[in-house]
């Protein structure tokens, strides 16, 4: 049994694509006591279903 649950920071679809930006965000969580995240290089995009033609 633990007293503890890892868990890691999310949500970076809300942020600028960009080395510099990503970076910024992984900096704050990090401050606030995440020791792991989560980084989603291809943005909104992956909503999107493309067909072939």
């Amino acid at each position: 049994m633990t007293d503890r649950v890892p868990a890691y920071a999310n949500g970076w679809y809300a942020t600028e694509r960009t080395p510099e930006a990503d970076h910024a965000a992984a900096r704050e969580v990090v401050a606030r006591g995440y020791r792991a995240l989560k980084i989603d290089p291809f943005g909104n995009d992956r909503f999107e279903l493309w067909a072939e033609g």
